[in-house]
């Protein structure tokens, strides 16, 4: 029933895109090569249609390395108007290692409608507003190792601006829940940058977003945000993740990345807000490799003091 109800939410939402590609000839859409001009965020789903490889890993470095994420994400373009993402299980492994706290997340699919694409780059100028549909399923849950997962569908607007040499980019939506996910056991908590589409993401979110992977850790002591028994999975809420970043030349580029959502559920049962800041640093190694680091720190209602973890992100254009 969670599989049948996981497609046939996924699909309806494929066949509006299809339904919008036919009947979106007014909206204007041009061949917008902006990858040597903005630098794709960490944690933000991008919104031109491309190409490429992803590789993500995130650690835990809240005074010693407690867990490891490695997550990879495949982009393709079908045309112009229309492209699509693919979000292989990310692994988790947390400390410590060798009693097997170590598990594969969800696998994750959208699709991605171009709805406004214009650009300038002779003048440095470039305007793009994409929309996605995105489905995660888990086919093997460990919500014990990783509580803030499950299956899930999410929909989100993505845009970038760019003035050349600065530029803004970012992603808004929804993802829902779908079906029963599971009890957890003992309290946990999920920290993640998000978001994406499936990066994306801080603590509560799950990777239907259309982000990089998440990370799942149980915390030290207990808390508001902490997950009591039987609340487990993907908790359904909005979320808004934007950054502004500024290029260093052509091969550096630097930028700050603040993402919010409400996608947390406190001890009491009401829902709560959290968040995540991430400077990053990026390198473009050549026309087609991307080498960018950050540091976040986020933090949820409730705690006083913000958990930090280091990001790479490393991409491939074809």
């Amino acid at each position: 029933m969670r599989i049948k109800r996981w497609i046939m939410a996924t699909t309806g939402f494929a066949g509006m895109l299809f339904g919008m590609q036919a009947q979106a000839q007014p909206w204007q859409v041009q061949p917008c090569d902006v990858d040597d001009y903005i630098t794709k965020a960490i944690g933000i789903e991008e919104p031109w249609l491309e190409n490429a490889v992803y590789g993500f890993a995130q650690a835990d470095n809240n005074g010693s390395l407690r867990s490891l994420t490695l997550s990879p994400e495949f982009e393709g373009k079908f045309s112009e108007r229309l492209g699509m993402e693919l979000d292989l299980p990310a692994y988790t492994a947390n400390e410590p290692l060798e009693q097997g706290q170590g598990a594969f997340g969800p696998v994750a699919a959208g699709l991605k409608f171009a709805a406004l694409h214009t650009c300038n780059l002779s003048e440095g100028r470039a305007s793009l507003l994409t929309v996605e549909v995105e489905g995660q399923y888990w086919a093997h849950p460990r919500p014990s190792v990783l509580p803030g997962e499950g299956n899930a569908v999410t929909a989100q607007v993505m845009w970038a601006q760019l003035w050349y040499p600065w530029f803004t980019q970012g992603e808004a939506g929804y993802t829902r829940r779908i079906g029963s996910q599971g009890n957890a056991g003992p309290p946990q908590i999920s920290l993640t940058p998000t978001g994406g589409g499936s990066a994306s993401r801080p603590w509560g979110r799950s990777q239907g977003n259309a982000g990089p992977p998440q990370i799942s850790l149980t915390p030290t002591g207990g808390g508001s945000a902490s997950r009591p028994w039987g609340r487990s999975g993907v908790t359904s809420g909005w979320f808004v993740n934007t950054s502004l970043g500024h290029a260093l030349g052509t091969a550096y580029a630097v930028q700050l990345e603040v993402e919010v959502d409400n996608q947390l559920t406190l001890d009491d049962g009401h829902r709560g807000i959290e968040g995540s800041v991430m400077p990053q640093f990026a390198y473009h190694l050549t026309q087609q490799w991307l080498l960018a680091i950050g540091e976040q720190a986020a933090i949820q209602q409730g705690q006083s003091q913000p958990q930090w973890s280091t990001w790479l992100m490393v991409e491939h254009d074809f």
